[in-house]
């Protein structure tokens, strides 16, 4: 039988350009390697998380919908 495991999602804002970085940094902070840290970034000004949907407008405001999947 295998460890538990466990997924978070952590909402942050990252300068440009610094995310891969930020990325990479935090991979190197669990030396055993048991967490793992990936990023998405938007596409079309819309960001996908659990249960809504980010959308960035032309004027830089941001506004929240309810995002259900697909397969919902």
């Amino acid at each position: 039988m295998g460890s538990p495991r466990y997924v978070y999602d952590i909402l942050e804002i990252v300068k440009k350009g610094y995310v891969n970085q930020l990325t990479e940094h935090l991979n190197t902070v669990d030396t055993k390697g048991s967490i793992k840290f990936t990023n998405e970034e938007e596409v079309e000004g819309m960001l996908p998380f659990p249960d809504f949907l980010i959308v960035r407008n032309e004027d830089g405001s941001v506004k929240l919908l309810v995002y259900r999947k697909t397969t919902h």
